[in-house]
């Protein structure tokens, strides 16, 4: 990305001068540095959110085996009776 951004300065600075460059220059370095700290603030709250998203499928699929469970239990249950 380094390499980019020296490119852009030397090529804008022979199109234009050398203040255009020091803008392009500015920017992409200020990009890239928002770039790092953003992804390195929202880390944790991505990891947060995808470990709750993990609890609650665990949730969802615990209480669908027991509904299940209790599905086909009811069902031998109900023949067990129309059988007697």
């Amino acid at each position: 990305m380094m390499c980019d951004l020296v490119v852009a300065f030397v090529y804008i600075s022979n199109l234009f001068d050398s203040n255009m460059a020091m803008i392009v220059l500015f920017v992409g370095f200020s990009y890239t540095y928002l770039g790092t700290k953003m992804t390195v603030w929202t880390a944790k709250k991505r990891r947060r959110r995808n470990k709750a998203a993990v609890r609650q499928h665990r949730v969802h699929s615990f209480d669908l085996a027991i509904l299940t469970f209790t599905y086909v239990a009811d069902r031998i249950k109900d023949r067990k009776r129309s059988d007697s």
